[in-house]
């Protein structure tokens, strides 16, 4: 091999070198950044797919928060020994809530004579431990006595109710 040979092998290798450098400069500097980016545009593609599932999961927002007016609830009920009643709420009709509803309320005796006010549904209520007693009078009016758990019940219902109404504006 001729000098001139030996040189150009040495700029080969020297070239080279420099190469190699940027090559693990490359390596130890941008992989981190590159896998970001990667990581990035994955998780942007998947929020693209899943667009509709979000949007709806944020439409039902709404639904989390009346759970937690159950939530609620339910731990007060517990707390205040009212359990089997709040149970028995859940089987009721609507008419014998709004009955339950109206007439739970702690006061002196209200005349009601609703649609609500019948033997079937003041009967439900009694039979869930709400009313102590009821009867037809002779005038045709009902008569109803509220038990203590009533009271107690409709009064938990409707402050957590209101809570929740002042606390929704």
């Amino acid at each position: 091999m001729s000098a001139e040979n030996t040189s150009r092998v040495g700029e080969r290798n020297d070239s080279k070198q420099p190469k190699r450098e940027i090559i693990l400069a490359l390596i130890e500097f941008a992989s981190r950044p590159l896998a970001t980016v990667f990581v990035a545009l994955l998780v942007v593609l998947w929020l693209f797919f899943m667009r509709g599932g979000l949007f709806q999961l944020l439409a039902n927002t709404q639904e989390v928060k009346i759970g937690s007016f159950e939530i609620q609830l339910r731990e007060q009920a517990h707390y205040e020994d009212l359990g089997d009643q709040l149970r028995a709420l859940k089987n009721m009709t609507p008419d014998q809530l709004e009955l339950f509803l109206i007439v739970g309320k702690k006061r002196e005796h209200i005349s009601y004579s609703g649609p609500e006010v019948n033997e079937t549904n003041l009967q439900a209520l009694k039979n869930a431990g709400l009313l102590s007693e009821f009867y037809q009078q002779p005038d045709k009016q009902w008569f109803w006595r509220v038990s203590d758990d009533g009271f107690a019940l409709q009064r938990l219902i409707f402050g957590l109710l209101t809570a929740a109404i002042k606390g929704s504006g």
